[in-house]
């Protein structure tokens, strides 16, 4: 098997501007989102504590309120209020925390409700993904499977680095491979930085990926990614064979 090769963020600030156009209020991106999943997936316990104690160490996940909270009232706002508005009051419910089934439940009717793509990725990067019981997980991972298949590139961007957050298992396969060989490049990088951030290293993935790195463009950016992804996966020699002659045509690199 290769080592582990670094996450590339390369390509993410047109995406992060994507599913910020057309906000009404400032949210984090889901890319920087997802990049600190990844970091707290693999980076020792140890070591997470150890930055949490540590003094003018920022903390990687929003902030939970110092002040109480009316859940009625928030709960109310995020599905009556105006889009500014109710955004904030989401915004109000996740630091609460998602495993909470009325802050889930006021998510994904505010998600049914919006009319605009954009709006509808603008509540998913607003999620901060918790550990769920797989029946409590079913309908909104329901809700992202319905997005991933939206119209709008944003959109499907958005949901499916929301997915590999969320459901830690093969289930999400099929979601990976699909955003893989989306005609929209875009989507194509969330799919490539989901599947790292994913439990999943199924064959149907893994030959998706080297398509992917064999397909796009020679010493792009695009081909970089999914080199990079290959990284986690374990290839035969014939796969190995492509996967080198991809990494080959990078600048700086060579197979591993």
């Amino acid at each position: 098997p290769l080592r582990r090769v670094a996450l590339s963020a390369v390509g993410w600030a047109v995406l992060a501007m994507g599913c910020g156009s057309g906000r009404d209020a400032p949210v984090p991106s889901a890319a920087v989102a997802l990049d600190g999943a990844v970091r707290s997936t693999r980076e020792p316990a140890g070591l997470q504590r150890a930055a949490a104690t540590r003094p003018g160490v920022a903390a990687t996940r929003r902030e939970r309120p110092t002040g109480a909270v009316d859940l009625p009232a928030t709960l109310a706002c995020a599905g009556t209020a105006a889009r500014p508005a109710a955004l904030e009051c989401l915004q109000q419910l996740d630091a609460l925390g998602m495993g909470n089934a009325d802050v889930r439940d006021a998510f994904l009717k505010r998600l049914a409700l919006e009319p605009d793509p954009r709006a509808r990725a603008d509540i998913l990067a607003r999620m901060t993904p918790v550990p769920l019981a797989r029946e409590d997980l079913a309908p909104l991972l329901q809700a992202l499977d319905a997005a991933r298949t939206a119209g709008d590139p944003v959109l499907r961007a958005a949901a499916l680095l929301q997915m590999a957050q969320w459901d830690r298992g093969d289930g999400v396969a099929g979601a990976l491979r699909d955003g893989l060989q989306d005609p929209d490049p875009d989507v194509v990088r969330a799919a490539v930085r989901a599947a790292q951030a994913s439990n999943v290293r199924t064959q149907e993935v893994k030959d998706a990926l080297l398509v992917l790195a064999h397909d796009a463009a020679p010493g792009s950016e695009l081909r970089g990614a999914a080199v990079d992804a290959l990284g986690d996966f374990s290839l035969d020699r014939g796969e190995y064979a492509l996967y080198g002659e991809a990494a080959g045509t990078l600048p700086g690199r060579g197979s591993r």
